[in-house]
This record gives C-alpha cells, sequence and structure tokens, in this order.
C-alpha cells in the first residue's frame, strides 16, 4: 500500500538513530519468543502469520485468534496463569475523534484540536494537487511538525497526524472532503484505539473476551502477576512510558512509575522490579541513559492495590537502554538483569554486556552470573534472555539464530546452535516483526528454531524444535503450513 502523501514530509524530519550506541543497543529487531508455551506445559501459542494453539506435538487444536484483513489482528503477550487464557493488546481503528479524544485527556485533546485548527487554515489556502498536499516545501508544515512532539515524542509522528486528521474530518467535513477525495485522509490514515484483553484460548471453554483498558497510546508490554488477579503493562505515552497496573477483571489503571519499558513480578505477586530512566525517549533512543533497577511495591499483604502506592526504591545503578531492559524474577528471590561494568568518570565508550543478579537484603549484592572463561561464548542478544521455571537455566538468543543456555548455579554457557550461515538472506523480513528467541516448555526443555537442513528438521525449510536439555531435538512443525509460518520459519532462497 502506498503511503498517504501526508505523512512523506515526515521523512524530512531529522530522526534519532535508532540503534545509534553498539554498547547497550544491538540490534534493531529484538528477538521475541516464537512459540509461548503454558505454563503447566501442555500447550504453546505460536506468534506467526496467524496465531495459533498447539499440543506438544506441534499439532494444531485451535485458532482463537482470527485474522482480520489479512493481518494478525491481535498481539499475544502471555499465557494467564490459568493456562486456559491469553492476555493480549489489540488496536482498532477509532471511528471518529468522539471516540478516541476521552482517551487522550484534556490537555493532549486540546493540543490536538490547537494543531488541527493550524493544519485547517493551510487546507483553505491550499491551491494545488491534493494528492501531493504532503509533499509541500512550505516551512509552515516543517514548523507544525516540529510541534507535533505533544503527541508522539519518541514514537511514531505519524500516530500524532491521525489524532489531527480524524478531529478535521469530524469538525470540519466539509473543508478536508479534497484531501479524503485525493485518498491522503481516507480510512487509513484513522488513528488506533489500543486494547488490553484477555481470551479463552483452548478448545471447549466458551470463546469469551474481556477488554480491561482502552487506550489512545500503544501498549508495548503486558504480564499477569504470579496469581492472576493483576496485570502490570506499559502504555507509550508522549515524553516516556508509563508503568501501570490493572485489576485482571478490569478497571481504573494506576500509574506505577514512567520511564521504564517493561518489567517482571516478584515472586509474592505484592511487587514490580524494572530498569527505568528520568530521561526522556528522544534521548534514549540516541544512546543509553543513566538510570536505575528500581523495585515498588504495588499491592498489599491481602492483594489489593493501596490507594497510595509506598514509595519507589532504587536497588541499583544502570546504563538505560529500553531494547536491553528485561529484568527477571528469581524463586530464590535474586533480580536477574544485563548490564555492562563501567565506572565513573571513564574514558571508554563500550565494555562487554553480561548478566548479573541482585541480593536484596540488608546488603545488597550484585554478583556476575557469567563466568571469565564463558563471556566469549555468549551470544549478541543475551539483552532477550529467557528464564526457565525453575529458575536455574536462562537461554539466550543471538542475531543470526544463535542459542545458548547459561546455567545460573554453575555460570558456565553451553552452545545449542551456532550461527545460521545466510540468515538474514533466508528469513522473510517483509512479513515478520521480529527476530524468533527460543522459549521454555518447563524446566528443562527448550523450544527453539533449526534452519533447513538440520537433522531434526528438513531440506524445504527452517522448523521449531523441542529439545531437553542434554538430549536430541525434535521438530514439531512440520505440518504447519507455509502461510502460517511466514516470516519465522526462514526458507533457502529458490
Amino acid at each position: 500500500m502506498n503511503t498517504p502523501s501526508i505523512y512523506r514530509f515526515l521523512e524530512r524530519l531529522p530522526r534519532p538513530a535508532a540503534c545509534g550506541l553498539a554498547l547497550l543497543l544491538a540490534g534493531c529487531d529484538d528477538p521475541v519468543e516464537t512459540v509461548l508455551w503454558s505454563p503447566d506445559g501442555q500447550h504453546g501459542l505460536v506468534r506467526g502469520h496467524e496465531t495459533v494453539v498447539v499440543n506438544d506435538a506441534g499439532a494444531i487444536i485451535a485458532k482463537p485468534f482470527p485474522k482480520q484483513d489479512g493481518e494478525p489482528s491481535i498481539g499475544v503477550e502471555s499465557w494467564m496463569p490459568d493456562s486456559q487464557r491469553a492476555l493480549a493488546v489489540r488496536a482498532v481503528k477509532a471511528k471518529n475523534w468522539s471516540e478516541i479524544a476521552p482517551l487522550l485527556g484534556v490537555e493532549r485533546a486540546q493540543a490536538v484540536m490547537r494543531a488541527a485548527d493550524e493544519m485547517l487554515r493551510w487546507i483553505k489556502e491550499y491551491r494545488g494537487d491534493w494528492s501531493k498536499f504532503g509533499d509541500s516545501d512550505d516551512p509552515r508544515i516543517k514548523e507544525w511538525m516540529e510541534h507535533m512532539g505533544f503527541v508522539a515524542q519518541y514514537s511514531d509522528f505519524g500516530e500524532g497526524v491521525s489524532l489531527v486528521i480524524a478531529y478535521l474530518r469530524e469538525r470540519h467535513a466539509a473543508a478536508i472532503a479534497p484531501l479524503v477525495e485525493a485518498g491522503v485522509a481516507d480510512d487509513d490514515a484513522m488513528p488506533r484505539i489500543h486494547e488490553l484483553l484477555v481470551r479463552n484460548v483452548l478448545p471447549g471453554a466458551a470463546p469469551a473476551e474481556q477488554i480491561l483498558l482502552r487506550s489512545a497510546d500503544t501498549l508495548s508490554w503486558a504480564r499477569p502477576s504470579p496469581d492472576g488477579r493483576m496485570i502490570a503493562f506499559v502504555r507509550n505515552e508522549p515524553e516516556r512510558p508509563a508503568l501501570c497496573i490493572v485489576n485482571a477483571q478490569g478497571g481504573e489503571a494506576v500509574q506505577v512509575d514512567t520511564g521504564a519499558a517493561q518489567a517482571a513480578w516478584m515472586p509474592d505477586g505484592l511487587a514490580l522490579v524494572y530498569q527505568k530512566t528520568t530521561a526522556p525517549f528522544t534521548a534514549v533512543e540516541q544512546q543509553a541513559q543513566l538510570g536505575t533497577l528500581t523495585r515498588r511495591q504495588v499491592r498489599d499483604a491481602a492483594g489489593a492495590v493501596p490507594a497510595k502506592l509506598a514509595d519507589a526504591e532504587d536497588l541499583a545503578g544502570v546504563l538505560y537502554a529500553k531494547a536491553q531492559s528485561r529484568v527477571a524474577c528469581l524463586p530464590d528471590g535474586r533480580i536477574l538483569f544485563v548490564s555492562c561494568e563501567m565506572s565513573l568518570p571513564a574514558v571508554e565508550t563500550a565494555r562487554e554486556l553480561s548478566l548479573f543478579a541482585l541480593q536484596s537484603g540488608a546488603t545488597r549484592v550484585i554478583t556476575r552470573m557469567v563466568s571469565e572463561a564463558a563471556q566469549p561464548k555468549l551470544p549478541a542478544r543475551i539483552d532477550r534472555f529467557s528464564v526457565s521455571p525453575d529458575g536455574r537455566h536462562v537461554a539466550l538468543p543471538g542475531s543470526s539464530g544463535e542459542v545458548a543456555v547459561l546455567s545460573l548455579e554453575s555460570g558456565e554457557v553451553t552452545e545449542i546452535q551456532g550461527e545460521v550461515a545466510n540468515y538474514r538472506e533466508t528469513k522473510d523480513y517483509e512479513n515478520s516483526a521480529s527476530e524468533p528467541a527460543p522459549s521454555w516448555r518447563g524446566a528443562s526443555e527448550l523450544c527453539y528454531i533449526v534452519p533447513a537442513g538440520h537433522a531434526a528438521g528438513g531440506a524445504r525449510r527452517a522448523e521449531v524444535v523441542l529439545q531437553p536439555l542434554g538430549g536430541a531435538p525434535r521438530a514439531i512443525s512440520r505440518e504447519w503450513s507455509d502461510e502460517l509460518s511466514t516470516g519465522f520459519l526462514p526458507r533457502p532462497k529458490k
């Protein structure tokens, strides 16, 4: 689909380099787990061209999220603890300005209206080809775009333009009609409303769906508490993302903090741990910023959210990068995170990333989890680590199909799969939102993708395998259609 010309002038604006700092921004495509296994290990949610539910043999037993208009309609975030339902986010087109305005809040809605009134003046003065309206070199348009930060400072400026168009279509339909007729301000230019929802996904269960909340901002991450009664999520607000919680039955969201891209629940489900920064995310997109590893209690001993949250507790200082802010809480109370060892003042700008664990208590201790000898064995994207359910092992992805496992007991790294030759040439990036990463089915069985020609797969394409630690892999995706697997099962070029 051609880009509406009203968006083209966005490309003329200087953009921050999203992968500018080699130290902490190792790649632009964040690896994500292709298969999410339920807590009981019985079923997997395959996040591909179409999200499906499979059993441990790979047989497709449910298609809980039907596609709409040829696109995946829902982004699955996690299983709920009951192993019956999934937590997901969905983006739907707003019907009109009146539907999305209340979700913006008074201040932001008024800012959109002021920007729309300014754009309306240009529309009334314009005498050229309406299909080329967005290509104008008018300096006022450039100045206008520089002030669009009230809508999206670190995310997509196009969403801010969409809000303006929605307002004009509702309040000034006659004036904007030429742009609508030219296809510049059609339905594709309408803003999205982002929904956080829980849905039954297993066969035999009623296809019940519960929408927990709706947001004008993108919902970029969500996880349930261990007891399933509370949901933590991140809403990408204009200046920096907001970490929030909401009851799993729905209701008003409570903001926990800002400047965090994701978080982890403590084992008791009463507190969240996260990496954060107070810097605007426009700065984070350019280079890593000073930040903290922080903990905040969000529920009382009975599991209820107090009227006023306790103060946040900063546990350690870190260099913060949005793409590498994953945190995990181990069963023994330690907090696992990725960072690099640095001291200030410093003249060096690049150090090796490694995994560390913080033991909190009367005396906080940070321990390096990877032995010096094993450090060179770490793949490139250890920031996307995945901890086994028993907290004893960590799966580590690379940027070219590599998979390794770290033992948290010994600090040793075991290579499961090395670099895949011609990986990026065989991967269908046009139909893939991210890189595949390994996941866990139980405490000692790993799920990952092997390349075409692997002994466990076949010559035609890559396959998804399950492999017990210390055992041999077995493919579970051989019967999956190419349509389902487009984008995450690389195929050799013909």
